[in-house]
């Protein structure tokens, strides 16, 4: 009996975690075997994830079945953390270090691949043009590559630090460690403009929407930026107490004319035009886990709460609210029909049931 049982222990503890039963909402997953950083891409029917040891996959957003993957040619062997857009042919990412990669987004071979620094604390923001693919490193420049060959269209640098841009087709933002406020035209890289700034910016990324702006400085209070008269109008402190050191930074995100704070003490929603509060909600939220936007709806997960909530735009109102079982350091990505996260070394689709 005594060994019979022992027998049963040992059997019970060979089973993966990847081999237990999951959620009963889980529509299938993926075991990737390293913690999964990079916010995860979902673009047409296929879902593309960097994972830890350098390793990039693309998964049918359907099944969860592997179409293909790719292991980084710069003998990187810790995780890929963000920075990932894709077209009709290609999918663009930086590896968090010293290179970036362009894969054909049908066989996940590499087309090219430009050295360039990154930084893994520093989210990499990627920009398509109908030719150019345009990001920022930590080596003091913006690039714009052919998307097809690699080779640089045009660069812009004055020599100091450039945050994460922001931007579109036609134009591209971001501000230097001067706090120089740069306007670029996407397709040429001339200056558009340039705004010396009265403050200090922080590390987080610019939002612009139509012809106004908006960032969080030094001290961890969000300004607007009105770029028609091309001077700062407006300052808000999106948090009660006073900021915090690196598990409090305050980040900033965007849709359409609403600018979105995440701090230790919610998410704040902010009128980009005059700096009007519109909404908050309260939560422990994570300076690099970002919101995903999804028709009228505003999907995050709480990592501090073990929690995944929707969020009516407009309101703030919670629509939906799901309780995870284990931690998730990515994005989620959201269809009709599924909603995408990695939790630790797993990838799941869950019901979308909101």
């Amino acid at each position: 009996m005594k060994k019979a049982l022992l027998l049963s222990f040992l059997l019970l503890n060979l089973i993966t975690k990847s081999q237990r039963p999951t959620r009963p909402d889980t529509l299938w997953s993926f075991s990737i075997g390293y913690d999964i950083m990079m916010n995860p891409l979902l673009e047409d029917k296929f879902i593309y994830c960097g994972a830890g040891k350098g390793k990039m996959f693309c998964l049918e957003a359907e099944t969860g079945k592997m179409k293909w993957e790719f292991q980084g040619t710069d003998g990187r062997k810790s995780g890929i953390y963000h920075g990932i857009k894709a077209n009709a042919a290609s999918v663009f990412y930086n590896n968090g270090k010293n290179m970036f990669y362009c894969l054909n987004k049908e066989t996940g071979k590499m087309n090219w691949q430009f050295p360039a620094r990154f930084d893994d604390d520093i989210v990499t923001n990627i920009i398509l043009t109908d030719k150019s693919v345009i990001f920022s490193g930590v080596d003091t420049n913006v690039y714009a590559l052919d998307q097809i060959n690699g080779k640089v269209n045009w660069s812009w640098s004055n020599g100091t630090f450039v945050s994460p841009i922001s931007g579109n087709e036609k134009s591209i933002f971001f501000f230097t460690k001067d706090s120089l406020f740069v306007c670029l035209d996407a397709k040429t890289g001339k200056e558009n403009c340039k705004i010396q700034l009265n403050s200090l910016p922080s590390l987080s990324r610019i939002y612009a929407y139509e012809n106004n702006a908006a960032f969080i400085n030094r001290e961890g209070k969000l300004e607007g930026v009105d770029l028609t008269k091309r001077k700062q109008t407006w300052l808000v402190d999106p948090c009660s107490k006073p900021k915090g050191e690196y598990f409090d930074r305050r980040t900033l995100f965007g849709n359409n004319e609403q600018a979105f704070v995440l701090t230790g003490e919610g998410i704040k929603t902010f009128d980009i035009k005059n700096g009007k509060l519109l909404w908050s909600y309260p939560g422990n939220f994570d300076w690099w886990l970002e919101p995903f936007f999804f028709g009228n709806k505003l999907y995050i997960y709480v990592r501090m709460e073990n929690k995944l909530i929707a969020l009516d735009l407009k309101t703030g109102k919670e629509l939906m609210k799901k309780g995870i079982s284990g931690k998730s350091y990515t994005r989620v990505s959201v269809n009709e029909k599924m909603i995408f996260l990695g939790i630790e070394g797993k990838f799941f689709a869950i019901k979308n049931e909101f």
